[in-house]
Order: structure tokens, then C-alpha cells, then sequence
């Protein structure tokens, strides 16, 4: 009996131990297939070490180039390099016929492989770094960045050589030269200029101006400007005080022509029987009164007044003889 006791025990004993190893093997093999998930295909994992060092290459050579702007011209084939490096990534499969893009792309929101390509090709994109190439997959710079950079060194040698003399008088072609050609850039293809012309040209024209002055002799004269000023606002008020005495005399006028106008004669119809009666002989009216009563016009009262002062002057002239 106590035999067949120690024989359980030592069965149930055994049948434990070989569960908690099971257990621990099957647990270790879970965190490591959680910690490690599968690595993809040799092929899709060299085209993404690739993509790696073309992405960092290009994004030192952009950092190094970054102030004064001459990326543009100095990584293109950097530039050239990731973009080849990401298209072989997006387009390559393993010996499954499994595209690489389908393990890197979509997988999750972040999409770090896609986020970092867009960014760094946002940096070319955004300097209008093709305007500097005639053909950006060649390298093969413009006739116009030629020219432009060609202007640009022979203003800079020009002020770098002239250390001793007065760089604005004796550089002042070249910078004429150099600013009209920039212009003309400027009128044809507007703000779409490659930003290494860009800021080569902003930059010359700050030592240009601020640094070395030599647009002190196209400063505006404040004395000029105020006169200037100054009449134009005296305008107004010029103005509106000769309107204002202007009017006075014109009411001052129209007075004395309405004071010094005779009135009008009362109008009589050419048939009326009252045409060819005398003055004295008009009907007298529904009230009774006669053109005797009436009040005279001031043409007939002028009559009167001219005649009385030649009666006084005959008067007095016949007493002067007397």
C-alpha cells in the first residue's frame, strides 16, 4: 500500500515538473517570436540598407550646403543616388515574387520609409533645384546658372581684389551687370528661380549695399521730400479758401444784379381790345380799380424820375443865363 502511495506521488511529481518545462519552453519561444519578427527577404533587405545610406548621404550633404544655399549644385548626384535607391526599393521582389514594397509601405500609420523619402525630396522640390539643369538625371547645368555663376565670381573677385580702392566705383559695372542679368531671370520664370541663384544674388546684394554702402548716393533727400510734402498737403486748403471767397463774390454779385434788374412789364395779348387804350382809359377790374390806382411799375417811376431831373436841369440852366 505504501508502495502503490510512493509510486503516485512520485508519478504526480514527474508529470509536474515536465509540465512547468513545457511551459518554459513554450513561453521563451513566445517572447522571442514577439521580440524578433521575421526578417524579410534578403533581396528587400539590401534595397532597404541601401535606401538607408543614400538617405544619409544626401541629408549631410544638404546640412553642409544648407548656408549660403548651394545644395542645388552641389549634391545632384547625391540626389540622384537616393532616388535611384528608392526606386529600386519600391519596385524590387524577392525569388517569391514578394514585392518589397508590400513589406516597407502601408504596413502601419507612421509609414517611416515613405515619410522620410517625401521630406528630403520636399528639401529639392522646394529650392526649384531642377531649375538649375538643363537636364537634372545628366547633371548638366543651364546656359543661365553658367552665366549667372560667371557674373557672379567677377563681381566677387572684382571687391575681393579691390581691398585698397573704393570697390562701388570700380566694380559698379559688374554689379550692373549681374543685377540686370538676375532681372531679366526674374521677369521670365517669376519666383521659380533656383534657390542657389537665389540667395547668391540676396547675398550680394546685401554686401552690395549694407556692408560696403554703395547706394549712398541713391538715397532720397529728406529736404526734397519734405518740401514735397508739404505742398501737396497745402493743396487742400488752398483750394477750398479760394472756393470759399470765390463764392462770396459770386452771392455778392448775384445780389446787385437782382437789386439793380428793372421789373418786367406786364405782358397785354397783341388782340386784346386793351392794347391801344391810353393808361388811363383800362376798364377798372371786378374790384373797382382802375390802372390810375394801381401800382406803377418801376420802369415808369424810372420815366418819371429821368424826366423830373431834366425839367431841374433845364431849370437851372435857364437861371444861370438869367
Amino acid at each position: 500500500m505504501k508502495s502503490e502511495q510512493f509510486l503516485y506521488a512520485l508519478v504526480f511529481f514527474l508529470g509536474l515538473s515536465v509540465e512547468s518545462s513545457f511551459c518554459q519552453n513554450l513561453g521563451s519561444q513566445l517572447s522571442r517570436s514577439s521580440k524578433d519578427p521575421p526578417h524579410p527577404p534578403v533581396p528587400c533587405q539590401n534595397h532597404l540598407d541601401q535606401f538607408e545610406r543614400k538617405s544619409k548621404d544626401f541629408t549631410t550633404i544638404i546640412l553642409k550646403n544648407a548656408v549660403p544655399v548651394t545644395y542645388c549644385t552641389k549634391s545632384v548626384n547625391d540626389y540622384l543616388a537616393f532616388e535611384q535607391s528608392y526606386k529600386d526599393l519600391t519596385e524590387s521582389q524577392d525569388k517569391n515574387n514578394v514585392s518589397c514594397r508590400s513589406l516597407y509601405f502601408n504596413v502601419d500609420r507612421l509609414g517611416v520609409v515613405e515619410t522620410m523619402y517625401t521630406n528630403l525630396q520636399r528639401v529639392w522640390k522646394m529650392g526649384f533645384c531642377d531649375d538649375c539643369y538643363s537636364n537634372t538625371s545628366t547633371s548638366t547645368l543651364s546656359n543661365t546658372t553658367k552665366d549667372f555663376f560667371y557674373y557672379w565670381k567677377e563681381i566677387n573677385d572684382c571687391i575681393t581684389n579691390s581691398s585698397q580702392s573704393d570697390p562701388c566705383l570700380k566694380c559698379m559695372s559688374h554689379y550692373q551687370k549681374l543685377n540686370s542679368f538676375f532681372d531679366g531671370i526674374k521677369k521670365e520664370k517669376g519666383d521659380q528661380i533656383c534657390f542657389d541663384l537665389q540667395d547668391a544674388m540676396n547675398r550680394t546684394r546685401i554686401l552690395w549695399s549694407v556692408k560696403l554702402n554703395c547706394c549712398r548716393d541713391r538715397a532720397p533727400s529728406m529736404l526734397s521730400f519734405t518740401i514735397i510734402s508739404a505742398i501737396v498737403g497745402l493743396l487742400p486748403g488752398i483750394f477750398y479758401i479760394a472756393f470759399y471767397f470765390w463764392r462770396r463774390h459770386q452771392d455778392r454779385f448775384d445780389f446787385l444784379s437782382d437789386t439793380n434788374s428793372p421789373l418786367p412789364e406786364p405782358l397785354i395779348p397783341e388782340n386784346s381790345p386793351l392794347q391801344n387804350l391810353p393808361e388811363n382809359e383800362y376798364e377798372p377790374g371786378p374790384s373797382g380799380a382802375t390802372a390810375s390806382t394801381l401800382p406803377r411799375s418801376t420802369g415808369a417811376i424810372k420815366k418819371e424820375k429821368t424826366a423830373t431831373a431834366d425839367e431841374s436841369d433845364d431849370d437851372l440852366i435857364d437861371c444861370n443865363k438869367k
